[in-house]
């Protein structure tokens, strides 16, 4: 029978910012504090997003005109510059400094939603342990 070893039982969560001008390095393990405050703030922060956007759900995302059109009514640009800002904020106190605000704030939009999706899934139950060594 095998035996576990919390040591090796899970990969290291590396990350490379260096293309975007950021640095590299290695998120240090989050308490169970860390991550409640992480999803709760994140419900607060997609609670604001349905209130910038709600009424936008029947809104055609291919039609880049409307998208803008779209925007401009709800305060465009710094509506998603608050919703982004936030975000950074939120992955930074998640990942504790590593990668500081200042290296996820250089990532294009995409970018951070990339990198925010794959943090998250780090720590997702469903399907086993994602971040378990196999």
């Amino acid at each position: 029978m095998g035996k576990f070893n919390a040591g090796t039982a899970v990969e290291a969560m590396e990350y490379d910012f260096t293309d975007y001008g950021g640095g590299a390095g290695v998120i240090p393990e989050p308490s169970d504090e860390v991550l409640d405050d992480f999803y709760q703030n994140l419900a607060l922060v997609m609670d604001e997003v349905q209130e910038t956007v709600g009424d936008l759900q029947d809104l055609d995302i291919s039609n880049i005109e409307a998208v803008q059109k779209a925007l401009a009514a709800t305060e465009g640009t710094s509506a998603i510059r608050k919703v982004s800002d936030s975000l950074t904020t939120l992955l930074a106190d998640l990942t504790q400094g590593q990668p500081s605000a200042e290296d996820i704030a250089r990532l294009p939009f995409r970018v951070k939603q990339a990198f925010m999706g794959w943090l998250v899934g780090q720590f997702n139950p469903e399907g086993g342990t994602p971040a378990s060594k196999r």
